[in-house]
């Protein structure tokens, strides 16, 4: 006498979802599922060794047709894929030292840039009256002289 066992523990032996068991047993495994007086499905364990049947006939119907594949194709078609795959790895790798090279020249411009930039803002310093004239005022300022506030200024404070 075979002994029945829940759907979820069917599943775990199987390896697959208890999604995939109800799907299996509503197209042809029916015989083996009773119900509890719980209301709960019950399925055979003789379902397993079934179940297990047909996969490896799947397996073996899978495993047979990749080598006729492999056998209808021959040596020749393989070789003309790896060679293929190599001359695409060939046109990467040059794409990728073209890229390289671009990105060092744009790191070096860059780096030209920012020596120029702050060149420019060294000689603007140096350069610009309004700086110079803001600074000397700023030194001859006496220290207990104070400005006059604006109006708004009393506000902010």
């Amino acid at each position: 006498m075979s002994e029945y066992i829940s759907i979820a523990e069917f599943a775990s032996r199987v390896g697959i979802t208890r999604q995939a068991v109800y799907k299996r047993v509503d197209r042809g495994l029916q015989q083996f599922i009773i119900v509890d007086n719980d209301g709960r499905r019950r399925i055979s364990t003789d379902a397993l060794e079934l179940f297990n049947q047909e996969v490896d006939s799947k397996v073996d119907i899978n495993m047979s047709t990749v080598d006729s594949e492999v056998d209808n194709k021959g040596y020749n078609g393989s070789q003309q894929a790896l060679e293929t795959l190599q001359a695409q790895l060939e046109i990467k790798d040059k794409q990728l030292f073209i890229k390289d090279e671009q990105i060092s020249t744009l790191h070096s411009l860059l780096r030209e840039q920012q020596e120029l930039n702050k060149n420019n803002q060294i000689l603007l310093g140096a350069t610009n009256p309004a700086l110079i004239e803001n600074k000397q005022n700023k030194s001859t300022e006496q220290p207990g002289q104070s400005k006059k506030k604006s109006f708004w200024n009393f506000f902010k404070n």
